[in-house]
């Protein structure tokens, strides 16, 4: 969907008439929000606010969300996830100082890490919700930080890229030393519903505009103000 839709409307309509429109392609205000190169052919190379910023967050990683946000809202709403699938998870999740409902924020994070961490807070202790961001911040594989660690690595031709995995389980256990030692591991209580049932989309339909809503407005203006400090950054000299 990125590749074949996505792109063309940004790199094909949107970046052309901003450059187009704009009306001075010198001015400090055309370097932070449409790209500090006038002549870039995509919305990637230009790097501006609305050009990369906005492809970014809605070309690249909103397509994908919102067909999660999509499967998700689907079983919830068939009655799977999150009880059954809690109820299943907790044994192993225990282990590690989690309940079952810790499943939640992990199929999140596999979509994007922002979601996630916002739904640790369904977890009881300050604990718990600790050890939840800590794994999903370094080894639930949302799309962009999966990307960017198989860049890192191909930037490294000696094999050192390989040495990851292994500073990732060194952190994951500093981490979690530094953690609040105490803190409960409370049981789950939790109503599983005696049979599936088809989804009303009426209820789909709404779910999921809330969330690709609550994404829009939770994600979009981080990646918009990264591109804008970074700018800024480089207009300073740093």
């Amino acid at each position: 969907m990125t590749d074949g839709f996505m792109v063309k409307i940004f790199d094909g309509y949107w970046l052309p008439w901003l450059q187009s429109v704009w009306p001075d392609p010198t001015s400090w205000h055309y370097f932070l929000f449409v790209g500090g190169n006038p002549a870039a052919d995509t919305c990637f190379e230009a790097f501006g606010m609305l050009t990369s910023g906005l492809f970014v967050s809605i070309g690249v990683v909103l397509p994908a969300v919102f067909i999660f946000y999509l499967m998700m809202t689907i079983l919830e709403d068939s009655g799977y996830l999150p009880p059954r699938l809690a109820v299943l998870m907790d044994s192993v999740l225990h282990r590690i100082g989690l309940h079952g409902y810790a499943i939640v924020p992990t199929i999140l994070g596999l979509g994007c890490n922002v979601p996630a961490v916002t739904a640790t807070r369904i977890l009881e202790t300050k604990k718990q919700r600790f050890i939840m961001m800590t794994l999903i911040a370094l080894f639930i594989p949302c799309g962009g930080a999966a990307g960017y660690h198989d860049e890192c690595a191909a930037r490294q031709p000696d094999g050192s890229g390989d040495a990851l995995p292994c500073y990732r389980l060194w952190h994951l256990w500093v981490c979690l030393k530094q953690g609040d030692p105490g803190g409960e591991n409370p049981e789950i209580l939790v109503d599983v519903p005696p049979l599936y049932h088809w989804p009303v989309k009426e209820y789909v339909a709404k779910k999921l505009w809330n969330r690709t809503k609550g994404f829009l407005k939770e994600a979009v203006p981080f990646v918009l103000f990264g591109v804008l400090v970074v700018n800024l950054l480089y207009l300073g000299g740093a």
